[in-house]
């Protein structure tokens, strides 16, 4: 019984380690977009000052 209660914990531990570490990549990943969106707005609003500055 010990061992099964043992076991049923630590599937419990990895199955939540393994959904927190999903849960961190998905976030990482959509913070990786967003910065990439806000740097390529960046870019334009640089070109455009600059062409207006020509």
């Amino acid at each position: 019984m010990t061992l099964t209660f043992n076991s049923s914990v630590l599937f419990g531990l990895v199955l939540l380690f393994i959904l927190l570490l999903v849960g961190a990549l998905l976030s990482e990943q959509e913070s990786r977009q967003k910065l990439a969106e806000a740097n390529q707005k960046l870019r334009e609003y640089a070109m455009l000052i600059e062409d207006r500055a020509i």
